[in-house]
């Protein structure tokens, strides 16, 4: 099995409103994924993998 690298920048967090209609109601956090490509990749092997880099992908 290949050994892994840390990944870093996989989700950000966004304020948006609670409801456009009322914007009284405020904002509320969301979770989002960035694409693979904004991913941070560590430059050096920190573990070995649980599973191959063909079955993550």
């Amino acid at each position: 099995m290949p050994s892994s690298r840390q990944v870093w920048n996989k989700q950000r967090k966004d304020e948006v409103l609670v409801d456009v209609h009322d914007v009284s109601l405020g904002h509320m956090t969301k979770q989002r994924w960035n694409d693979a490509d904004q991913w941070i990749w560590s430059e050096q092997i920190t573990h070995e993998s649980l599973v191959s880099i063909e079955d993550f992908q």
